[in-house]
């Protein structure tokens, strides 16, 4: 009787991803397997993250350390650019857990008088003005778990203009908002317009959406 025996070289890595800040996993990241720590040469791309954040892969063994490294992330977050050292085991499974950020934005407020187009006019000042940002709509996390953080028109922040003519709110998640005016300062009418802005997700190696907002204030007249 003859036989032959064939040893195997396969080994698998396995990934659960997951928000940084909620520790929800997220669908759809993709990973890739390199031979070099540059994370130049690809070995295996592995499929994308299902529900649970998990995903697998199974190749050859063909050295004892490879790299792993994000090669895209899911939509409203930005990419993990550090590539993890992996450590390979025939017969068996590595696992890794990793994380992305979700994306956040910045509203900036610039106050100007209506007629001079910048500073205010005589005496009068801008600063002390108080707007209010509410969701246009229902500000939803992008983990696809959390879900609802701001409820339509729930006030989300309150901006004061400083003496610079500005106001700024940061860590906001990508949405629809509006702004409007709560409390003007002497001098001038209060402005009851709502001013709208769309925070959109700008790629995942975009860190903060910025968007910038100009509003005008009339003078009272004697």
């Amino acid at each position: 009787m003859d036989f032959k025996v064939t040893w195997t070289k396969e080994c698998s890595v396995s990934i659960v991803k997951r928000d940084a800040e909620t520790s929800n996993a997220l669908e759809g990241a993709v990973y890739g397997i390199y031979s070099d720590a540059a994370c130049t040469k690809l070995i295996k791309e592995m499929p994308a993250t299902d529900a649970n954040g998990a995903s697998k892969v199974t190749f050859d063994k063909t050295q004892e350390v490879v790299y792993l490294k994000e090669i895209s992330a899911p939509t409203g977050y930005l990419i993990d650019t550090k590539a993890q050292n992996v450590t390979l085991k025939i017969g068996s499974t590595t696992s890794k857990n990793v994380t992305d950020k979700a994306v956040k934005a910045m509203i900036t407020l610039s106050k100007q008088d209506a007629e001079t187009g910048k500073d205010a006019q005589g005496d009068a000042t801008l600063e002390g003005a108080v707007y209010g940002l509410y969701a246009r709509e229902n500000i939803v996390h992008p983990d696809g778990t959390t879900g609802v953080v701001y409820k339509k028109n729930e006030q989300v922040a309150t901006l004061t203009i400083d003496k610079e003519g500005q106001a700024s709110v940061s860590g906001l998640y990508l949405g629809k908002y509006y702004v409007t005016e709560t409390k003007t300062v002497s001098g001038y009418i209060l402005n009851r317009d709502s001013y709208p802005v769309t925070l959109k997700y700008a790629g995942q190696n975009v860190e903060v959406t910025n968007s910038n907002i100009t509003i005008n204030n009339k003078r009272q007249k004697a």
